[in-house]
């Protein structure tokens, strides 16, 4: 931190040049303070010191000028300029300092295309901690098309490492004919044979091993990729070639530049050329060669390794994770919900966060009696083993089911088929609790929802898209509560997944029958049946190639139906794996057994029908296969959880998907999504790309003809572009439809039917849908509505609603909430002036438009309202999203022409000083601008780190403000955003966090500040601004 940015002297080591301004600070210092100086001398070189000070002083200087190019160019051709001046033999040729307005990318021979261009910088070094969307293996990947040769040092190689980046030492070593080297070790044990000599075996690839595990007992970590141009880069710390260190462990990787610290490169490049030329140390592996293949093998059998793994276990308290989702349950209740859904992935815990909610009722005597629901008998014996435990009471509840009846049944544990024909009351209960409450479509959930009238109705579910298409808000209104997916909850309490969608040549499905949008069962099973054997060879194929330690395999193979089933055992068997099958009509002792053999080894792939696919604890289950298709969303959540759950000793899920070519009105895109939770869009992208956002520590591969066949299907299925949802509009059974049923129905998103210039009124007028005649200027309002699809708090739909049928605003509250929507549709000065209410009056296509918007965002977009105010007329609601225009008309904020202000990144002052609005844009994304990353970012869910405009000084007006709120008589309200524009190119609304005050701060210009919060901030926005993963 160089003199002008540090705001005072603090005891400690320097190497700094003294200035005249650092003079007089140190003449300040009292005489209890020993200064140490150096006159430096002709005969020394300048050295760092000097270079550092002025770097700093550039860096300053171009932050103040800001994003200007002309005058960014201008100020660096001046300091060029003065260089020169004074050192002209240091540059020789003429022009070179003599800037135009362009920048050299990339040369390649013809007829190559330019290479692609890494993930990071060329210029700045870098920091990488596997925080989502900047894992490890990404950057990696991005390096490799423009090395011209690629060096690796790491203690341990692992399989499920190698293959995050095989595609790319593919074609770096084979297509290009690129040298790689690596130095290895076989310490502990821990490296995988398998993937070194895969990596030796590579065309221009030497890998060494150090098989010494006493002396040399490597642990560094580094790779190098060399570019002959000077723009070589590094990284260096603590990642293994393994699955963990390059995507989800708590990693740190420093990623260094040769522009930028050449020393430092040349320092690890020699380092490593040591190490490779030390034969004692390290001793060629030769791929193929019978001798080194059997001492490697030797060396990495281990004895037994400790495990890696934890599971899952229920204790009394909640974990970090579930605390917020039991705020949320108890802060529904407070503003008066007492029907609520509670959402989260298999694993997670739904039945402990029930127990706990359960218990912290009744000692507040909210509640006493308990029914809880459940379709199987073995998630009541589950659910009961866990209440008791919570509660610490071993004889708490009683089963209703199979013939058990409850003596007392003050806490009935019950089957929903035993309720059917019992004379137990269920409107007699407190609190009901309906478990994997997707089933509650059918006749009987229907009457017993119907029946009940508890005090408390809380659903359970971790895949609320119930299996027939709708949604649980006619029973659970929204917003519901955690909604805690599986994308989201596998840093948590799951294991990251490496799922495979694999081809399975010669097998077609496109002509197996179809109806009600589905296979037809025995038509489906008859294809599947008689291609058994070719799935089953692609399985083993894939699990030869894929899985480090096949051995070791405790998988779940999902069929079609029993005679599928058996067949695909027949086949594991013949192909030397120990396979069992289970079925729904399996003795429930058998069954048992079964899991016990799986456990223990005995049996390595239960090949199962209508079992574990939800309710029941597999664990230790690592590989699923998917034998069928299953078109349910829901179902294949509920399948995939049976193996996501962690385990000691586990570490990923590995998931090969083998279904074959599909009919055409298959959707693949409805798994993804419910996986990852993307929009269509996004699964296109992650489809033809490669990669893209992907839970933490997880991997999609796609073999080519399945990679095809799904991006052909999202593109028929669920057009984004205006042609194409015309067309899906204009079919009969859509043409009438709602925009909140077209949605449902056709599972095109919102966002693509408001694009900008497209409304959905737009779109029926082009299909003459919509006949009526448009007044004056509403054609331009209509294009302008997309700008609404951020709101989602009630207060400003509630309103919407009273507006959109012509009713009056009945405060001065209710005027700004519609001054903010008249601010959006019509303008900074129509809102203010009072125009803009005279032309919603005229405009009735615009209203409509918005009354068919409404439902939609309160599905989509509904958030619960938090009990605060600022002030009585101001209404914001916290955690809601807003435009700038919004904020000022909230705040009646006015320019000095009496029109509303828009508001962008940066800080507000408003209300006459009693609040500064910190506008944080976090640029997450923003690769282009290295100089604005990480600089603003959650810390944790109540802290949040953020820096003051690059001006600003501990002692100017801004620096007290921040600093000294209370003092200053200003209260700080943080709202942020990742992005400044959402992929569409909408502007992306601001989400107000709440006000919050100072805990401490670094430096000046910019000062440093970590702002503490009253109130958490949402997970999502936790998870999406996090710098460490």
């Amino acid at each position: 931190m160089s003199n002008w940015r540090r705001p005072q002297l603090a005891p400690g080591i320097y190497d700094e040049p003294i200035s005249q301004h650092l003079q007089e600070q140190l003449e300040g210092l009292t005489s209890g303070f020993l200064v140490e100086r150096h006159t430096s001398t002709d005969a020394e070189p300048a050295g760092l010191p000097l270079e550092s000070l002025l770097g700093d002083a550039i860096g300053l200087a171009l932050q103040s000028v800001g994003d200007k190019r002309t005058a960014i160019l201008a100020l660096a051709q001046e300091v060029l300029a003065v260089l020169h001046k004074h050192a002209p033999r240091a540059f020789p040729r003429a022009g070179e300092l003599q800037l135009l307005n362009e920048r050299l990318l990339s040369i390649a021979e013809q007829p190559a295309a330019a290479p692609k261009r890494p993930r990071g910088s060329l210029h700045a070094s870098s920091l990488l901690v596997n925080a989502e969307g900047e894992q490890l293996h990404d950057h990696l990947r991005s390096e490799f098309d423009s090395a011209d040769r690629v060096d690796l040092l790491c203690a341990f190689v692992k399989l499920s490492g190698f293959e995050k980046v095989r595609t790319e030492l593919e074609r770096h070593c084979v297509s290009r004919g690129r040298p790689l080297r690596v130095l290895t070790t076989t310490y502990m044990g821990a490296s995988d044979a398998v993937a070194i000599e895969r990596l030796a075996a590579l065309a221009n690839a030497e890998v060494k091993v150090s098989y010494d595990e006493h002396t040399t007992r490597l642990h560094a970590k580094a790779w190098v990729f060399h570019r002959a141009n000077g723009y070589s880069t590094a990284y260096v710390g603590s990642s293994n070639l393994s699955h963990a260190a390059q995507t989800d462990g708590l990693e740190w990787n420093v990623r260094v530049t040769e522009r930028g610290q050449p020393a430092l490169v040349a320092q690890m490049v020699e380092t490593f050329e040591q190490y490779w030329g030390a034969p004692h140390q390290f001793e060629s592996f030769r791929p193929g060669h019978a001798g080194d293949r059997a001492r490697l093998s030797r060396a990495l059998s281990p004895s037994a390794r400790a495990p890696d793994g934890t599971t899952l276990q229920f204790d009394i308290e909640a974990k970090d994770f579930q605390k917020p989702i039991l705020s949320e349950l108890v802060a529904a209740r407070v503003l008066g919900r007492h029907k609520n859904l509670l959402v989260a992935a298999t694993g997670t815990g739904k039945t402990v966060m029930a127990a706990l909610d359960y218990q912290q009722l009744r000692q507040e005597g909210a509640v006493d009696t308990l029914l809880f629901v459940a379709h199987r008998r073995e998630i009541l014996d589950h659910a009961l083993a866990t209440f008791r435990a919570v509660l610490k009471v071993s004889g708490f509840g009683e089963l209703l089911c199979e013939g058990e009846k409850p003596a007392i049944g003050r806490h009935v544990f019950a089957s929903i088929d035993s309720l059917a024909g019992n004379t137990v009351d269920p409107a007699a209960f407190d609190l009901v609790i309906i478990d994997e409450a997707h089933h509650s479509p059918a006749d009987s959930w229907e009457g017993l929802l119907k029946r009940i009238r508890p005090k408390q109705l809380l659903g359970l579910t971790g895949t609320p898209e119930r299996a027939d298409g709708l949604d649980h808000e006619r029973h659970f209104p929204r917003p519901w509560i955690g909604n805690l997916r599986v994308w989201t909850a596998i840093p948590h309490a799951l294991v990251p997944f490496r799922y495979y969608m694999l081809d399975v040549q010669g097998v077609d499905l496109r002509d197996v029958a179809w109806t009600a949008g589905k296979y037809a069962p025995l038509a489906l099973a008859g294809k599947l049946i008689g291609a058994a054997e070719v799935f089953v060879h692609r399985a083993v194929q894939a699990v030869t190639e894929r899985i480090a330690r096949p051995d070791n395999l405790r998988a779940i193979a999902f069929c079609a139906d029993v005679r599928h089933a058996e067949e695909i055992h027949r086949r594991f068997l013949g192909h030397g794996f120990r396979s069992q099958v289970l079925t729904g009509t399996t003795p429930k002792q058998a069954r048992r057994q079964a899991r016990s053999d799986l456990d223990s080894g005995q049996i390595q792939v239960l090949c199962v029908v209508d079992i574990y696919n939800e309710g029941v604890d597999v664990p230790n289950v690592n590989t699923l296969f998917f034998f069928r298709p299953t078109e349910s969303a829901t179902v294949f959540l509920q399948q995939l959880g049976r193996g996501l759950r962690r385990a000691p000793g586990k570490s990923e899920l590995v998931v090969f998907d083998l279904t074959g070519r599909q009919h055409l009105n298959f959707r693949f895109d409805r798994k993804l999504r419910a996986l990852l939770g993307h929009t269509p869009r996004e699964v296109h992208h992650l489809v033809k790309a490669g990669f893209g956002r992907l839970p933490a520590g997880c991997h999609l591969h796609f073999d080519e003809q399945a990679r095809q066949d799904i991006l052909d299907q999202i593109k028929r299925a669920i057009p984004s572009d205006e042609t194409g949802i015309l067309a899906l509009l204009h079919e009969p059974a859509h043409s009438e439809l709602s925009l909140d049923e077209f949605l449902k129905e056709t599972d095109v998103e919102l966002n693509d039917v408001y694009r900008q210039r497209r409304s959905w009124t737009g779109l029926r007028r082009k299909l003459h849908l919509d006949r009526r005649t448009l007044a004056d200027g509403e054609p331009i309002v209509l294009d302008r509505v997309h700008k609404l699809t951020h709101v989602g708090d009630e207060a400003r739909l509630e309103l919407w609603q009273r507006l959109v049928d012509l009713e009056p605003t009945r405060s001065e509250r209710e005027h700004r909430l519609a001054r903010m929507l008249f601010a959006v549709l019509y303008g900074k000065e129509a809102a203010a002036n009072g125009e803009a209410e005279r032309l919603w009056s005229t405009h009735a296509s615009v209203r409509d438009d918005v009354r068919g918007l409404i439902p939609v965002l309160r599905r989509l977009n509904a958030i619960l309202p938090e009990s605060h105010t600022l002030l009585q007329d101001v209404p914001i609601v916290l955690h809601a999203r807003y435009l700038g225009v919004e904020l000022s008309a909230a705040f009646d904020d006015r320019s000095s022409t009496g029109w509303f202000r828009d508001y962008f990144t940066g800080v507000e002052t408003i209300a006459g000083g009693r609040f500064d609005l910190l506008l944080v844009t976090m640029e997450k994304a923003a690769a282009t601008k290295e100089h604005l990353r990480y600089r603003d970012f959650p810390l944790s869910d109540r802290q949040f780190h953020w820096q003051s405009k690059a001006r600003t000084t501990l002692d100017s007006k801004d620096g007290r403000r921040h600093l000294h709120p209370e003092r200053e008589g200003v209260t700080p309200l943080l709202l942020v955003r990742e992005l400044a524009h959402e992929a569409n190119g909408r502007t992306m609304a601001f989400r107000y966090l709440g006000p919050v005050h100072p805990l401490r701060h670094a430096g000046e210009r910019p000062i440093s500040v970590e702002w503490g919060l009253r109130f958490a901030m949402p997970a999502e926005v936790l998870a999406s601004g996090r710098v460490a993963a």
